[in-house]
C-alpha cells in the first residue's frame, strides 16, 4: 500500500483555454488543502466562443503564446513559455489537456525525458472517422506517448477506450467529465420554468411546444438536418400541436440558414444568437426537448445542461455524451448520424407523447444528478495518486 504524503501534490495543469464548464470544477481543485496546484491556459479564449470568464488572480495564468491558424476551425498553440514553468516549478505531476498542441506535446516530452509522471487528459473517441494514414500515424507516434503516460483521464466511456486502445491501462484511466454545474442549471431552471408565459413572451415564443437546439452553426453540427426534421414535423398529420425551434448560437451557416427558413416560409423557426451560459437555464426550461444532430461532437457539454434542466434528448451515436447519460429510450434517443427519417421520428415520439415527455425529462435529471464537479474533482485526485504510486514502485 503507497504510503501517505506529508506534503500536498505539486500539479502543473496545463488547459487550451478557459471554459464555462471546466474552469470552475478547476478552480475548487486549485483551493484544496491535499493540492498545491497551477492552472496554465494556452490562450485565453476558444475560437468563435467569447464567453465571459472571470480568472482568480495566482493560481491561474495564461502564457504568451503564439496562434497560428489553419482554416476556420483550428489554430496552433504554441507558449515557449511552458519550459521555463516546468523547469523551476518542481511539479510532482503534470496533466495536460491532450497532446495535439505543440505547446501540450512540448510539456509531454519534457516531463518523459526528465522522468516527471505525466497525465493525459483526452476528449477523443474512436467513433470519429480517420483515414487509413492518420489512423497509422497515430498508432506509431501517439501511442509510444501514452503508453510512458502514468494515467489517463477522459471526459467519458469513449474517450476512456480511446486512451486505452493507445496504450493506457484501463486500471489507470479515470473518468473526469466534460459537465456544467448542475446544480446551479437545475435551479435556475426550476426558477424560470414558475413564469414560463412571462420567459416566453420576453423572447417573442408563442408556440405550445418548443424543441431546441444550442451549439455553434457549422456543418459538422447538422442544424440544416434538424431544420428538415422540423420541417416535416409541421407537415406531419400525426402531429396536432404547435411547435417552434429554438436555435441558440451563431456561427459561419447561420446567415444560410435563416436566408432558407425565408425562402422557404418554414414557420416557427427562432434565431436567438449567441447566449453566454448564465442565460441558458431560461431556455432550457421553456424547452420541452433538446436535440444536437451532430456527425462527430467529443462529448456535447450542452446535453448535460439540457438534461440538468430536465429535458429529454435526441442525440446521434457520434455524439460522445451517448456513452454515458443519453440513454436511448430511457431519457431520449440515440440516432444514426445524417439520418432524417430517424431524426424526425424520434423527436416526433417525444414531442407528441406527453406522458413520455415528463417520464424522459425525470430520467434526464435523475441521470445527470451524479456526473457532477464532486465526481470529477474525486477522479481527479484518483488520477494523481494513481500516477504517483507508479512512479513510486
Amino acid at each position: 500500500m503507497a504510503h501517505q504524503r506529508s506534503r500536498p501534490i505539486k500539479v502543473a495543469y496545463i488547459q487550451h483555454n478557459p471554459t464555462s464548464y471546466r474552469t470552475p470544477m478547476e478552480v475548487q481543485l486549485v483551493h484544496r488543502e491535499d493540492l498545491e496546484m497551477k492552472v496554465f491556459y494556452c490562450s485565453e479564449t476558444e475560437v468563435d466562443k467569447a464567453w465571459e470568464i472571470a480568472l482568480e488572480d495566482g493560481a491561474f495564468q495564461i502564457l504568451p503564446a503564439w496562434h497560428p491558424r489553419f482554416g476556420e476551425e483550428f489554430h496552433l498553440h504554441w507558449n515557449p513559455g511552458i519550459l521555463r514553468v516546468l523547469r523551476d516549478g518542481d511539479f510532482d505531476v503534470i496533466v495536460t489537456g491532450g497532446y495535439i498542441h505543440l505547446t501540450m506535446l512540448t510539456a509531454l516530452l519534457w516531463a518523459r525525458w526528465h522522468r516527471v509522471p505525466y497525465i493525459v487528459l483526452s476528449e477523443s473517441n474512436l467513433r470519429k472517422p480517420r483515414g487509413v494514414v492518420k489512423k497509422t500515424l497515430k498508432w506509431f507516434l501517439l501511442r509510444p506517448l501514452l503508453r510512458s503516460a502514468s494515467a489517463g483521464l477522459a471526459i467519458g466511456s469513449y474517450a476512456k477506450a480511446y486512451l486505452n486502445y493507445y496504450g493506457v491501462p484501463e486500471a489507470r484511466i479515470f473518468i473526469f467529465p466534460n459537465t456544467p454545474d448542475v446544480d446551479r442549471f437545475s435551479a435556475e431552471s426550476a426558477r424560470y420554468r414558475k413564469r414560463e408565459s412571462e420567459v416566453k413572451c420576453e423572447l417573442n415564443l408563442s408556440e405550445d411546444r418548443l424543441i431546441c437546439f444550442v451549439g455553434k452553426f457549422v456543418q459538422l453540427k447538422r442544424v440544416d438536418l434538424l431544420l428538415s426534421a422540423f420541417c416535416q414535423l409541421q407537415t406531419d398529420p400525426e402531429v396536432r400541436i404547435n411547435i417552434g425551434l429554438v436555435l441558440v448560437g451563431d456561427g459561419p451557416e447561420r446567415k444560410q440558414l435563416e436566408e432558407r427558413v425565408r425562402e422557404e416560409a418554414i414557420r416557427n423557426v427562432h434565431f436567438l444568437g449567441f447566449q453566454q451560459p448564465r442565460d441558458l437555464p431560461r431556455i432550457y426550461a421553456i424547452s420541452d426537448l433538446f436535440v444536437l444532430p451532430s456527425q462527430h461532437e467529443t462529448w456535447g457539454v450542452v446535453v448535460n445542461e439540457a438534461m440538468a434542466c430536465g429535458l429529454p434528448v435526441v442525440v446521434t451515436e457520434r455524439v460522445g455524451a451517448a456513452g454515458d447519460i443519453v440513454r436511448d429510450g430511457e431519457n431520449g434517443y440515440i440516432v444514426p448520424v445524417d439520418d432524417l427519417s430517424a431524426l424526425h421520428q424520434a423527436m416526433k415520439r417525444i414531442i407528441g407523447d406527453s406522458e413520455l415527455r415528463e417520464r424522459m425529462g425525470q430520467k434526464s435529471s435523475r441521470i445527470i444528478r451524479s456526473w457532477n464537479y464532486e465526481m470529477g474533482i474525486r477522479n481527479f485526485i484518483a488520477g494523481l495518486r494513481a500516477a504517483l504510486e507508479v512512479t513510486e514502485r
